[in-house]
């Protein structure tokens, strides 16, 4: 045994040294330090190795790798074979197969080294924007990498090193197979030729944009300036010097003198349509036209100004301008005002008094109260105090029009569902043989579709005066066909189809001569019948035992307003705070199909009824809400109170 003294800056290095010219690995050496010097000019470090006389005489086997090629000796006898370790990314085969671990390995050994296979490759992504307005490309260059083994010193065992030496390349994608690839995606226009002309002299490409579509430009809709106050519904109410209300002031309302410029229009812009990236037509949204139309009391100064020609109240309708006359009654309505009938803008500052009738050609303000009258006015109608007993109509004859729509809806649906039962019958011989369309039709409408002669009766009266072809066509199709004993007329169950188109064509236009709807705005209705054209506006305590319809919506305003007995019917919604009462007051809200219903609070016994479908709610409850679902079912969600 001898022993011999290795030196260096640090202790690994050291280790290194004696374990390359020993041929020992590192984990075998016995090793001593008897030097360790660390200061801030000299490092030294000292170890002593214990060497056997095997290892002095060098009798173990040794590898190493000199030029790329591994070269083994065999050890002499008594000593130790050579070792080789796997390494990461280098597949080593002794005798042909795979080593995982350390493995000893000889001069005859048959010794293959694999190198991590690479290609090169290059990678191409074209990425289109969710509207497909923008496309963009990505590219990347993957080279193949070229490896050989780095030299080893000689050991009794190693791991073999790799060093790149080499890096391939793939050639860049030219401006062609650019381009191709655009059109396999479908990328056709808007294309950036300045951008795309640059990528084969690119490393690498990320989301460059190669595409951008022509935006859409939507149209600029007119706007029409409305010179004067519109929203009466926000004035303030002005105090006496007192602190009380001055009532009269709400009626104050903004007058024009003539030559007053109502409103202007500022005209538009057209829009233009977009084209994508993949060249499909991107629709524009078409700009609103609007033209103004001067009514009564107002002239067109130009096709873009409407000025007033007359004094008076200025108002509009849609894009239709009108100016007119106020009358002003300072106290009440009553025997010695006479009945108001009046083709302009009506402002009462009393009471309408027990018996009085008002007919109003367009605005209607009420300061106080009406008891027991009778109301009809074109225009709105605002009442600030309260209606007991009485009847209010906005809306003129658009009122009556509403109606005859809705009873000429019914009509056409009872009819063609009598259609089908007449057939059904005919088909299975339900009545016996023998019996003709006309007594079939007579039966069913007498004991089935009793509705039919109702609407038919009632309407011959409403129309009988009237000079609308459709409707007289429609009153002798009544006469002749579906009263009385009418129905034994008909031959043929198909003469009725006939109605129904008559009945069709004269919806369409009555439809088409309604004017804008009308509002009602009132605080609080008893025992009174309110009907609009447009929407109904309860702004008090709310309603008691009324009957109230709408054509749009009815809206309780006040978070204590209260809806308690008689029926309240709209055409869209009906929002509510509390209906009916504690003592089961039986209240009914009504809306078409498509409509919804609200209340905060209702109690047991109101009863929803949206498209026919009813629903009387069986406990108190709050934060109702009922429509029909998408199976035309009604459904009423809501808590118990």
């Amino acid at each position: 045994m001898s022993i011999k003294v290795f030196t260096s800056k640090t202790l690994d290095e050291c280790i290194e040294l004696a374990s390359t010219e020993l041929m020992i690995p590192k984990d075998q050496l016995v090793y001593t330090i008897i030097e360790e010097k660390k200061g801030i000019f000299i490092r030294k470090t000292s170890i002593s190795v214990e060497i056997s006389e095997i290892e002095k005489e060098n009798i173990n086997g040794s590898i190493k790798v000199e030029n790329s090629k591994i070269i083994v000796t065999n050890p002499e006898a008594g000593g130790k074979s050579a070792a080789i370790i796997p390494s990461k990314g280098i597949s080593i085969f002794i005798d042909g197969e795979e080593i995982v671990r350390r493995t000893e390995i000889f001069e005859d050994s048959e010794i293959q080294v694999v190198f991590e296979e690479s290609t090169a490759e290059r990678r191409m992504d074209i990425s289109i924007s969710p509207d497909q307005m923008e496309a963009y490309v990505s590219i990347n260059y993957i080279p193949q990498n070229i490896y050989s083994l780095d030299d080893v010193k000689e050991n009794r065992e190693i791991e073999l090193k790799l060093s790149l030496i080499e890096q391939k390349y793939p050639t860049p994608y030219t401006i062609n197979e650019i381009y191709d690839a655009l059109s396999e995606n479908g990328i056709v226009f808007g294309l950036i030729k300045e951008n795309i002309e640059q990528i084969p002299t690119l490393k690498e490409v990320n989301n460059l944009l190669i595409a951008k579509g022509k935006e859409v430009i939507d149209g600029i809709d007119d706007k029409i300036n409305i010179k004067f106050e519109i929203d009466s519904r926000n004035k303030k109410l002005i105090e006496n010097v007192d602190g009380r209300i001055d009532y009269k002031s709400i009626g104050r309302i903004e007058s024009v003198e003539p030559g007053f410029v109502l409103a202007t229009r500022e005209e538009g812009q057209d829009g233009q349509d977009g084209v994508d990236v993949k060249g499909n037509k991107k629709k524009h949204k078409m700009a609103k036209k609007h033209q103004m139309k001067a009514g009564d009391g107002c002239v067109l100064k130009d096709e873009n100004i409407v000025v007033a020609s007359i004094k008076g109240k200025p108002s509009f309708k849609g894009n239709i301008f009108y100016v007119y006359d106020v009358h002003v009654i300072e106290n009440d309505v009553d025997i010695k005002t006479g009945n108001i009938d009046f083709i302009g803008d009506v402002i009462v500052h009393g009471n309408v008094k027990e018996g009085m009738e008002l007919k109003v050609g367009h605005d209607l303000i009420i300061n106080k109260n009406v008891e027991s009258a009778k109301i009809n006015s074109v225009g709105d109608i605002e009442i600030i105090g309260n209606v007991i007993n009485s009847n209010i109509n906005a809306g003129g004859d658009d009122v009556l029009k509403i109606n005859k729509i809705h009873d000429l809806e019914i009509l056409n649906s009872q009819l063609t569902t009598l259609i089908d039962t007449v057939k059904h019958i005919k088909e299975f011989n339900l009545l016996g043989k023998g019996i003709h369309d006309g007594e079939i039709v007579k039966v069913l409408i007498e004991n089935k579709f009793k509705q039919i002669a109702v609407i038919g009766e009632n309407f011959i009266k409403s129309s009988s005066h009237s000079n609308n072809k459709w409707e007289q066509e429609l009153c002798i199709y009544i006469i002749r066909k579906l009263v009385g004993f009418a129905p034994l007329n008909i031959k043929n169950v198909s003469e009725l189809e006939s109605i129904i188109e008559t009945a069709g064509n004269l919806k369409q236009y009555l439809s088409g001569a309604l004017a804008m709807p009308a509002e009602i705005k009132l605080s609080y209705c008893q025992d009174s019948t309110i009907k609009c054209s447009g929407s109904i506006f309860i702004t008090g305590k709310g309603e008691y035992i009324s009957s109230i319809t709408s054509n749009e919506n009815v809206i309780f305003e006040n978070p204590g307003s209260l809806a308690r007995g008689g029926v309240i019917k709209a055409k869209n919604e009906i929002k509510c705070k509390k209906v009916g009462s504690e003592g089961r007051v039986s209240t009914k809200l009504i809306v078409e199909a498509g409509g919804h219903i609200w209340a905060d609070v209702a109690y047991q016994n109101t009863c929803f009824m949206i498209g026919g479908r009813e629903y009387i709610l069986e406990t108190d409850s709050k934060d109702i809400h009922a429509y029909l679902n998408n199976e035309g079912e009604l459904v009423v969600d809501k808590f118990v109170l």
